[in-house]
């Protein structure tokens, strides 16, 4: 279903949620291989979330609107898996709680602040405050130190892990893979093909690796080349044709 513009406009300046008033941002994450391993669309994703969701850092689900104000097609699933260790999925999965968001934002939560008071009844509301929140919370940054560590040393279980889930890719890495490799194959055009067929091939076969795919096409010439004095003209790839590509990809 699409999003009338007019209606997001209209959300963007009435919603609370969308209209928060300045916060912390951890300027780190940059550095971190967890996010440096996320697709692209992913990693904007995650800076949306972190913006929208409420002060006590809960994000009411709506992966249809991130998708259109990122300029992302978003995969709630594929996110669930991506942020497993970062969001906590609350009651029916309509909320997605962000694991230490406020112990960044305020440090240790004091019941007498007014703010505090009402990121703790948030918490509470939601059944995920802890048994321990009374103990004294690092000020932003502060825990970073010993997350890193932890990271760290998942860096490679992580990594074993992605090359193991497929991750549609965007037009951006397409291009540029397809740049480094002589611009034989037109990246829209791979990713219209493709996409179209829910990134499948030989009638229902799930692809592994896109990379492999733009490969098989450069050896199959699928496609006319980018470089002007390569084009050679003849009629549009007739659908179907196409799909009987390797298996390994």
């Amino acid at each position: 279903m699409s999003i009338n513009p007019n209606d997001t406009t209209a959300r963007l300046q009435t919603d609370p949620v969308l209209n928060m008033a300045k916060r912390f941002t951890d300027t780190e994450k940059w550095r971190r291989p967890w996010f440096r391993g996320l697709p692209n669309g992913y990693k904007l994703f995650w800076v949306y979330m972190l913006d929208t969701c409420d002060t006590a850092g809960v994000w009411y689900v709506d992966i249809e609107l991130a998708s259109f104000l990122t300029g992302n097609g978003l995969e709630l699933e594929m996110a669930k898996q991506l942020f497993s260790k970062q969001i906590r999925i609350v009651g029916d999965g309509s909320k997605w709680l962000i694991r230490d968001f406020a112990c960044y934002q305020y440090g240790q939560l004091v019941p007498n602040n007014n703010l505090h008071r009402s990121v703790i009844n948030t918490l509470s509301n939601i059944d995920v405050l802890g048994a321990d929140q009374g103990q004294p919370c690092p000020r932003p940054g502060a825990q970073d130190k010993d997350k890193d560590k932890d990271k760290d040393k998942d860096k490679d279980k992580d990594k074993d892990v992605n090359k193991s889930m497929f991750v549609p890719p965007a037009i951006d890495d397409i291009a540029d893979y397809c740049k480094n490799r002589g611009k034989i194959v037109d990246p829209q055009k791979f990713l219209d093909y493709y996409q179209a067929r829910g990134w499948r091939y030989n009638g229902n076969v799930r692809m592994k690796d896109w990379r492999a795919a733009v490969r098989t096409w450069e050896r199959n010439s699928h496609f006319q080349a980018a470089v002007p004095k390569r084009i050679t003209g003849g009629a549009a790839p007739v659908p179907g044709k196409y799909d009987k590509i390797e298996k390994n990809l």
